[in-house]
């Protein structure tokens, strides 16, 4: 599997992709002593599938839908976290001021 990533990044330098399949959970959510872990961590599969392959991955927030954070991910060929930082100074300087959530309002 890693060669054929390997192969992809030959051609391609960079994946850009998303944090979660799904918007981000509600306010606490993810907290909850009852949250179906399986579904958690598929939700994040972009983020935790590929660091197992020694993958390099960045996430950036790039503002908000519905009223919660949501951003990009971007992963790398082994060794070029140089690629990762230099994406993700282009997409910190076309994202503009992001205004991180806050317990108290549940916003951003």
């Amino acid at each position: 599997m890693l060669r054929k990533w390997q192969q992809f990044f030959a051609s391609y330098p960079l994946i850009l992709t998303a944090v979660s399949w799904q918007l981000p959970y509600d306010l606490g959510e993810d907290q909850r002593h009852d949250l179906d872990f399986e579904e958690f961590y598929r939700r994040l599969a972009p983020t935790t599938a590929t660091p197992i392959l020694g993958l390099p991955g960045l996430s950036a927030p790039m503002g908000l839908a519905q009223s919660r954070p949501v951003g990009v991910h971007l992963i790398a060929d082994r060794y070029r976290e140089d690629v990762l930082l230099d994406a993700g100074a282009v997409l910190e300087r076309a994202s503009g001021r992001i205004t991180p959530a806050t317990p108290e309002s549940g916003t951003g």
